[in-house]
């Protein structure tokens, strides 16, 4: 298989701790870096949330051989209120040092560029993109510009979900 199963029960069924992370590869010297946790889903069960893998930015400044800031981020898969919450977080945090430096926002936005033809793939759960306004709240909010436009949606060399049989863009690449 090409992907991480998703832990179905009986829970019995699994075996030891899932350890997963995120990381910024560079040949560039990293100056700092830093993350920030975003809160679980106030929607879901305490139990629920126990199994939960944290989502989060993650922050790397390269100071050479130019000032650049890298944010690497995996936001909320679920719920698209949450996802939401989540890129206003991101851009509170990130107004005020944006404007002084390039920057990247790179990583796992869980959710279809705005142009998206295969929608009539996506099943009704996965509808709720339809009117989601994250990605929005992150172009508008930080000015952002994204690497590949919606143009490039029919492209499938860039579909990332599902990792198995690829049909649908959910990570993407900003840029200011």
């Amino acid at each position: 298989k090409t992907y991480v199963p998703f832990p179905y029960f009986p829970i019995s069924t699994q075996f030891g701790t899932v350890v997963s992370g995120q990381a910024v590869f560079s040949k560039f010297k990293m100056d700092s870096t830093t993350s920030l946790v975003f809160p679980f889903p106030p929607e879901n069960p305490f139990w629920y949330n126990q199994f939960y893998l944290e989502r989060l930015a993650q922050f790397v400044w390269h100071a050479e051989p130019d000032s650049l800031l890298i944010v690497n981020i995996h936001l909320e898969a679920w719920s698209a209120s949450h996802r939401e919450l989540q890129a206003r977080m991101l851009v509170e945090y990130l107004k005020p040092i944006i404007s002084k430096q390039a920057t990247l926002i790179v990583g796992d936005f869980n959710v279809p560029p705005f142009y998206t033809p295969n929608k009539k793939e996506i099943s009704d759960e996965q509808n709720q993109y339809e009117l989601e306004t994250t990605l929005n709240i992150l172009k508008e909010g930080l000015e952002l510009t994204e690497m590949l436009d919606d143009s490039t949606a029919t492209l499938s060399s860039h579909y990332t979900f599902s990792s198995g049989t690829p049909t649908l863009k959910i990570d993407h690449i900003f840029y200011r």
